[in-house]
């Protein structure tokens, strides 16, 4: 049997996404390695790249937060759930789906709200603080959407159905 079309997109999204993070992560290392070997070797470094790899790094955290977020790798406090009935867990689990949609929801809208009302340019790249704020929203966004297939996948559950949710949703 054929991979549904969304778990086709799925999985190909999932593949830009980590390739995107690993070339920024590179570009980050190759960067900061270069301006350590001119600054100590050639007594001249480049003070943008400095600002890069800060950049570089807030997004790297925001956007990796989702791929761990997805593989479960998040702290947890499953020991209080794990001690509950299977039944109760179900439930709790749809409502730790819920409270982490708000999360998301606020990371969101005031990550969106902070981000318009960034006027400053960064000195080194003279780019526009609000892209780099950007990465708040973002992640809230694609946190969001996984939350919502977990949401799914565990309504369904607690209907007695198959889960149908694409990638590695899990609880």
């Amino acid at each position: 049997m054929s991979a549904s079309p969304w778990k086709t997109a799925y999985k190909v999204f999932h593949r830009i996404y980590e390739i995107a993070i690993m070339l920024v992560l590179f570009s980050m290392v190759i960067l900061v390695f270069y301006n350590v070997f001119a600054r100590f070797v050639l007594n001249r470094s480049l003070g943008w790249i400095d600002e890069y790899a800060r950049f570089a790094f807030i997004w790297l955290v925001f956007l990796g937060s989702f791929l761990a977020y997805e593989d479960n790798e998040h702290i947890g406090l499953d020991f209080l759930l794990e001690r509950l009935p299977k039944g109760i867990q179900k439930y709790m689990h749809i409502l730790n789906h819920l409270l982490v949609l708000l999360v998301c929801a606020i990371m969101m809208i005031y990550g969106h709200r902070v981000s318009l009302s960034a006027r400053n340019i960064s000195p080194g790249l003279g780019i526009r603080m609000t892209y780099i704020y950007y990465a708040v929203p973002v992640s809230g966004f694609l946190m969001g959407a996984m939350t919502l297939a977990r949401l799914g996948d565990s309504v369904l559950t607690v209907l007695g159905r198959k889960p149908t949710s694409p990638g590695k949703v899990g609880s």
